[in-house]
């Protein structure tokens, strides 16, 4: 009997190592990535807080009510950042969960996206989840998320049916905004370029 519990004791205490060993792996990995990821960041293309840009909702409302059968609009990145840190703070309001930080690194035909959260309780760890948003060469407003990751992971390839579950949200999402007309036109293209994004759309 005795024999068994030291031989389960040490199982057990054999798989605690390893366990702490790989979490210690994890950690050092982060951070070493988020330490060159930041070193590496353009300013330019980073948003720290909200921003009430009016040229920028002036540009909206001007592709939106344009005369024109078919119009185009094209964003910065920094405004598209702007776009997402607004929606994100209001979808997270007064939630545990904040965003700090939003940064785009454009390139054509994709855009990897990052967030940086902060949890109110857990100011130790504030960690980076970032998407590549793609986009092929068909004239469609589809986009595509090719690869996601937390604090440098590669989640997608871990578990690939988050890449599923998102791609097949942002097509219904894509349906919903067409259909119900929330941005005035129908959305038929979306172009991603090193410098900004072009978004053609024409009237109901």
């Amino acid at each position: 009997m005795k024999k068994i519990l030291r031989i389960i004791g040490i199982t057990v205490l054999i798989l605690l190592v390893i366990l702490l060993s790989f979490l210690l792996y994890l950690f050092i990995r982060m951070n070493l990535w988020e330490r060159e990821f930041q070193a590496n960041i353009n300013p330019d293309y980073l948003i720290t807080e909200i921003s009430n840009n009016e040229d920028l909702v002036k540009k909206i409302t001007l592709y939106t009510v344009s005369p024109e059968e078919t119009n185009f609009v094209t964003f910065t990145p920094k405004e598209i950042g702007q776009l997402i840190f607004n929606s994100l703070d209001e979808a997270t309001g007064d939630n545990q969960l904040n965003i700090t930080d939003i940064y785009i690194m454009p390139s054509k035909g994709k855009w990897k996206v990052c967030v940086r959260v902060k949890l109110e309780n857990f100011e130790v760890f504030n960690p980076w989840i970032c998407i590549d948003v793609t986009k092929d060469e068909m004239e469609t407003a589809q986009l595509y998320v090719s690869k996601f990751t937390f604090q440098g992971i590669d989640v997608g390839k871990i578990y690939k049916p988050i890449l599923v579950n998102i791609n097949k949200g942002l097509a219904e999402a894509l349906v919903t905004v067409n259909e119900n007309g929330f941005v005035g036109r129908t959305l038929e293209n979306i172009e991603l370029s090193e410098k900004e994004l072009i978004l053609k759309g024409s009237k109901y």
